[in-house]
């Protein structure tokens, strides 16, 4: 609860000096009168219809709790202030909450033994930003965005794709699930050009705040190009941990660091394409490319919905440089980051013809070829740059620890949306993807399970 608190307490303090120092002209009287308040509030439920299970090296540790025809609900509510500061510029802070149940622990027990349940109430923050217009005429558009706020660059995805900032780069981690197409969030700064609004580039500066290592900055630059109706094409780079704030946890295979590590060099070394050794790190430079074709731009009218027939892919590179391994030891899988082609996943959907009575329903799959678990086990747990090779012991590796290395390369969604009376919205989504055991679980088993997937092969699916 002193967490919650004092986070909420600074984004408020955020929030209110920025009003203050920003606001100039107006009194806090105005300001006050343009001060708008949005509550809102969703129920979610949902069941895990098929889960692979196996052994990960924990024996029984993993299986006690089997995920098949589990079901979760929830309740989120929140409340959306935003303030005009002046015509160019506008606040706005965003604080959601989740209603949950959460499992009681004796003391002194395992995971095996609950001693009952309880309800609880967790606090989010969804926005915390500055909005500002520097330019706006009818040919050039030029504005940022400085705080804590979403960015979703791909209008059509709902499931698969966003992969320049909803991606690990080494190792490549893919994150997707329920209703999160437009919840990706930046903390940092944006500027923003728009020239006939036709063409439109965003540049980045922002800091990690998802996966370790924390608080890296990383670069990246967007552009779009929207001339007609009928396609829409865009493409972007980021500069993943381009600036480090510690660079023994960025790169960790400095000598310092491997020291505390002895007889596991190999998973901190490896070798270029000369035959140097250079050490594995979690820094590098990630691609994206998207294309939306709108074939309704060949049929005019207005019997179709805005989002019927539309076309979509995107692909991603997940770390342009490639590494050699160090051993070729039967008992020691090293070779990590040899193939590019392992680390570019690809999505593509379409968007079925509802004649307006769905806002959208997506059609979605992704192919991604790499042969090891969508897991961030050793991200957090070991805290090295090298993919999870299916046992707690890091660079032991065979088939019997992850038996569906290659099955899970194709995954699959369905989503359905309906906005009734402007203020209603219903969503329903099937599907067999990338969301970790601790995104559906949260409150049950904590993190405790949730570095990796509930889907592991297609066949695995909830709703």
């Amino acid at each position: 609860m002193i967490r919650f608190f004092s986070n909420i307490s600074v984004s408020i303090m955020i929030f209110l000096f920025s009003a203050a120092v920003l606001a100039g002209v107006p009194s806090s009287k105005e300001f006050r009168k343009k001060l708008e308040f949005h509550p809102w509030g969703w129920m979610t439920m949902g069941e895990i219809v098929k889960s692979a299970y196996r052994d990960t090296g924990y024996g029984e540790y993993y299986s006690f709790y089997n995920l098949k025809e589990e079901w979760s609900i929830y309740l989120d509510l929140g409340i959306k202030a935003i303030g005009t500061i002046t015509e160019r510029s506008t606040l706005v802070f965003h604080l959601g909450g989740r209603l949950l149940y959460n499992p009681i622990y004796p003391e002194n027990s395992t995971l095996y033994d609950v001693g009952g349940a309880k309800w609880a109430f967790a606090a989010y923050p969804i926005e915390s930003s500055l909005a500002s217009k520097l330019i706006d005429d009818e040919n050039v558009k030029v504005c940022t965005k400085v705080g804590y706020f979403a960015e979703k660059y791909n209008p059509e995805a709902q499931n698969f794709g966003e992969y320049l900032f909803r991606s690990g780069i080494y190792p490549s981690i893919l994150v997707s699930g329920f209703d999160i197409a437009d919840k990706t969030k930046i903390l940092g700064i944006r500027g923003h050009l728009s020239v006939w609004d036709v063409l439109h580039q965003s540049l980045f500066l922002h800091s990690e705040i998802i996966r370790y290592p924390v608080y890296d900055f990383s670069l990246s630059y967007l552009i779009n190009y929207n001339p007609i109706q009928l396609f829409d094409i865009g493409a972007g780079v980021s500069f993943s941990h381009l600036i480090s704030v510690d660079k023994g946890k960025t790169t960790p295979g400095s000598e310092e660091y491997v020291k505390e590590y002895t007889g596991n060099i190999p998973l901190f070394i490896a070798l270029d394409e000369n035959g140097d050794s250079i050490p594995y790190t979690f820094s590098g430079t990630k691609l994206a490319g998207r294309l939306t074709i709108d074939p309704k731009w060949f049929f005019p009218g207005d019997i179709l919905g805005k989002n019927d027939l539309k076309l979509y892919g995107e692909v991603g590179v997940l770390g342009l440089k490639d590494y050699i391994g160090l051993t070729e030891n039967t008992n020691k899988y090293t070779q990590f980051y040899e193939d590019i082609l392992e680390r570019m996943p690809v999505m593509f959907g379409f968007n079925v013809p509802t004649f307006k009575l769905l806002d959208v329903l997506a059609l979605e799959a992704e192919w991604f070829g790499n042969p090891f678990p969508n897991s961030e086990y050793y991200i957090w747990r070991k805290r090295i740059p090298v993919p999870f090779t299916g046992t707690t012991e890091p660079g032991t590796y065979g088939p019997d620890y992850f038996p569906y290395s290659k099955r899970d390369d194709w995954k699959w969604s369905i989503t359905g949306r309906k906005t009734i009376a402007g203020f209603i919205q219903i969503v329903a989504q099937a599907a067999s993807d990338h969301m970790l055991r601790r995104n559906l679980l949260i409150g049950k088993l904590g993190s405790v399970f949730g570095e990796e997937e509930i889907c592991q092969q297609p066949t695995d699916w909830y709703w």
